[in-house]
């Protein structure tokens, strides 16, 4: 659509019905800067669900990100950002200080600054409302746990990161109490690391999503029976998915069958979780093996 085409329909269709809107989508950032001109932000009194797809200025969504603090019915917002460098620790405290929101998707495309928040227990830079928080981005695992210190009624999590390690601190932290699902997705990070991190907000986990690349040190299932033994209590829901690069080393192409067999103990199968290991051999292929869940739920 034309500049001109779409700046006749935002005043004819949206400049009227301004304090009816409740639901907004911006797909692209000509789309976005070309509205942004036309109207201010703060006048969708009613809007209750956001979407930008394209922002491509830190500066211009933390001014947004600042001005949606005085929309008393945003619940729901989605943001995707292309920068070449992206500072989402300020993106981050802007969206906690929202007053109302409850779902947030975050997807980052370009270099994270990667810097971990200062962990929080003050109430007013917390945000008391949100609870479903997904982060796409090339994450630390270390910037996650100061995250959950900012989000205490959070009860789902999803997230994707490169590597990193655990958050160390020997402060006593306060984690979501209510966080019951949780979906990571990750590289490199060795299984030591994401144990430290589980133990510590998994005592009310219900359900736990992992996709992980390489790293033949979470095939272990002993561990996992301990971890979620000692520390998930309430888990009904394990689905986990463990990807194998074909130009990886040919000692990560075949899982031995004694490897394969420690998850069909009893551990396993009284709770009716049952995986399935594949591997093949194809140029054009992303992955030459997968082990993955084939029945998640207990």
């Amino acid at each position: 659509m034309s500049k001109k085409n779409f700046v006749r329909r935002c005043k004819e269709l949206v400049k009227p019905n301004i304090n009816r809107i409740i639901s907004l989508s911006l797909s692209n950032y000509c789309a976005i800067d070309f509205f942004l001109k036309l109207f201010s932000i703060h006048s969708f009194i009613h809007l209750e669900r956001l979407i930008l797809d394209g922002v491509t200025s830190n500066n211009r969504l933390v001014q947004l990100l600042n001005s949606l603090v005085s929309l008393p019915r945003l619940f729901t917002l989605s943001i995707t950002l292309s920068s070449y460098y992206v500072d989402e620790n300020n993106i981050l405290q802007c969206i906690f200080r929202l007053p109302v929101v409850n779902y947030c998707k975050l997807k980052f495309r370009g270099n994270l600054d990667r810097r971990s928040l200062s962990c929080t227990h003050d109430k007013k830079f917390q945000c008391q409302t949100l609870k479903y928080l997904v982060i796409d981005g090339d994450f630390c695992l270390n910037q996650l746990t100061p995250i959950l210190t900012y989000t205490p009624q959070l009860t789902y999590l999803s997230c994707r990161f490169r590597s990193g390690f655990d958050y160390k601190t020997n402060e006593q932290l306060l984690m979501p109490y209510y966080l019951t699902d949780i979906s990571l997705k990750f590289h490199d990070v060795s299984f030591d690391e994401i144990e430290k991190f589980l133990s510590k907000i998994s005592h009310q986990l219900q359900s736990l999503r992992l996709t992980i690349h390489m790293n033949n040190t979470f095939l272990c299932a002993d561990r996992w029976e301990q971890l979620i033994t000692n520390h998930m209590p309430h888990l009904y829901m394990f689905d986990f998915m463990y990807l194998i690069f074909k130009y990886y080393s040919s000692n990560d192409y075949i899982i031995s069958n004694q490897l394969f067999d420690r998850f069909k103990s009893s551990f396993w199968k009284n709770r009716n979780w049952f995986f399935q290991y594949q591997h093949w051999l194809c140029d054009n292929d992303d992955f030459s093996g997968i082990f993955y869940s084939t029945h998640p739920y207990r």
